[in-house]
């Protein structure tokens, strides 16, 4: 299972994406980047967009009960995708792009959101891949994500380079399934 965050295709894009993957053996779920105006961002003229990829002999379907592939919320488009996979008796891959240099902006609190509806309303355990672009002691101060009792899984070193310095912005934020009380009994 591959997860993407900002793939930069806008929906004219993701068709053609969509073909291109099944041709080689990919079911997938996107959430379509947007268009950016002009002098905004890093200049390409389009933002995030996430995915999220697995191979057809594993077998997956779009999120039940959502039977769509973007999941992101309307304030923030293009942030959110998700699959379920059949391995381990099924598995909720989400994948979850934040936006950047915002920290716990309106916009971030509303993926937060979001992403604690998605997972309470999935009937089975979940993993979110994502670029958080915050590092995960500041993800973890969230009411949103505290209320998903899941546990961050990060590499050892920096995933992105900031001013010469290296932090962790990518990782997972994975459901804690022997927890006790389940987050499922709430």
């Amino acid at each position: 299972v591959v997860c993407g965050q900002e793939h930069r295709l806008t929906k004219d894009r993701l068709d053609q994406a969509q073909v291109a993957s099944s041709r080689g053996g990919w079911a997938m779920s996107f959430a379509a980047a947007v268009d950016t105006a002009r002098g905004e961002g890093d200049g390409r003229h389009t933002s995030a967009g996430t995915s999220v990829a697995v191979p057809n002999h594993i077998g997956s379907e779009l999120l039940w009960p959502y039977q769509r592939a973007d999941l992101s919320p309307k304030d923030a488009p293009g942030r959110i995708s998700g699959r379920w996979v059949d391995v381990l008796g099924g598995l909720a891959v989400i994948s979850a792009y934040f936006h950047d240099n915002e920290g716990w902006s309106e916009r971030n609190c509303a993926l937060a959101r979001s992403l604690r509806w998605t997972t309470s309303a999935v009937t089975a355990p979940w993993v979110i891949a994502m670029d958080a672009n915050m590092e995960p002691e500041k993800f973890g101060r969230n009411a949103d994500i505290q209320a998903m009792r899941g546990s961050v899984v990060r590499p050892s070193g920096g995933t992105c380079r900031f001013k010469e310095v290296w932090k962790c912005y990518d990782y997972f934020y994975v459901c804690l399934l022997y927890t006790s009380p389940s987050p499922r009994d709430s």
